[in-house]
């Protein structure tokens, strides 16, 4: 469901290359790819949307985190469909968010 930018055609596999906004690229099927933006999300949410982690602070054992206050981009339903697949800038995988620990607009300052 996120945006992409077409930055290559492989005509014998019927595939393209997209560049996406978070810097990776993919290759898949011209019937996987559509030019029309795909329904919202849960939280009225769509693909390529910023977000604001509003949650606590969290680290993970492969390295990845999610800060309070962190930007993410939304990519797509988390895996279960309940809330949001986004990605944080500097971590190697996007992370599976339910929707209170999402935000429109940037987080208020912690107290203290």
């Amino acid at each position: 469901g996120a945006r992409g930018k077409v930055i290559g055609i492989e005509p014998l596999q019927q595939s393209l290359t997209l560049l996406f906004a978070a810097g990776n690229s993919v290759s898949c099927g011209v019937d996987a790819v559509s030019r029309e933006p795909p329904p919202r999300l849960p939280g009225g949410y769509r693909p390529g949307q910023l977000v604001y982690s509003v949650a606590e602070s969290i680290h993970f054992e492969d390295g990845d985190k999610v800060l309070y206050g962190a930007v993410g981009e939304v990519l797509c339903h988390n895996s279960a469909g309940n809330g949001l697949c986004v990605y944080f800038e500097g971590n190697k995988e996007p992370i599976d968010c339910q929707l209170p620990d999402l935000s429109w607009a940037p987080a208020p300052p912690l107290p203290g």
